[in-house]
């Protein structure tokens, strides 16, 4: 999935969360004791080169919903 997307390595990968102020069934306690739940179809993903991908598997499963280029933001 990542050869076409990004020329560099995958540095780390990330769930998005959603935030319960309820006790909502389906939320997972954090060591803080704040509930969240994972939303299936959405990570991030940042590579080597500090590019930031949001992918939203319902909208896409070839390529990500948006690019935030962070290299392109600073000297370095």
């Amino acid at each position: 999935m990542w050869h076409h997307t990004s020329k560099y390595p995958i540095i780390q990968i990330k769930w998005c969360y959603l935030y319960f102020q309820d006790d909502a069934p389906s939320a997972e306690k954090k060591d803080d004791g704040v509930k969240f739940a994972t939303r299936m179809c959405e990570f991030f993903a940042i590579d080597q080169s500090e590019d930031f991908m949001i992918w939203n598997l319902q909208k896409s499963m070839g390529k990500p919903a948006h690019v935030i280029r962070f290299r392109e933001k600073h000297n370095g």
